[in-house]
């Protein structure tokens, strides 16, 4: 499996509630919200990764999701639920984001298996080492195809 594909079994392995929050940010961190009765957000990430791993970029694509991903799970232990929900139900006006406010304990235990499975992945498929594995592939079957065009 691809360190892609890792990240998208990642998100679709992450319990709903997770997901719910999760998915936005990533679109939110490219400058891609939807509007709140259009809550198609795996969609929506999927076109953003795919957009952005063309050719040989996969890696960086990774990089950079990875990255959103430690941001998003990887919270201050000060940060407030609440709060961060009323945010995104301002910015986005999906209710959804006020109604997770409700079911906070569950999420925070749900946050806290996301971040023990990312740190698992970034030490084994999803490490910097990985990546650049993945990176020199990728380089060498774009070398052969631009050979193969000329």
């Amino acid at each position: 499996m691809t360190p892609k594909e890792e990240i998208i079994k990642f998100i679709d392995d992450l319990p709903t509630m997770v997901s719910e929050l999760v998915i936005p940010q990533v679109c939110l961190a490219f400058g891609r919200m939807l509007p709140y009765d259009d809550n198609d957000y795996r969609a929506e990430f999927i076109k953003i990764f795919d957009e952005m791993s063309e050719d040989d970029n996969g890696p960086m694509a990774c990089a950079a999701i990875i990255g959103i991903l430690d941001l998003v799970l990887f919270r201050d232990a000060d940060f407030d639920l609440v709060k961060f929900n009323e945010q995104m139900f301002e910015k986005t006006k999906n209710t959804m984001f006020r109604d997770k406010a409700l079911q906070e304990p569950l999420l925070e235990r749900q946050f806290s298996n996301a971040r023990e499975k990312l740190q698992e992945l970034r030490s084994s498929s999803l490490s910097t080492e990985a990546l650049h594995k993945w990176k020199s592939l990728l380089a060498v079957e774009f070398g052969k195809r631009l050979k193969a065009s000329m």
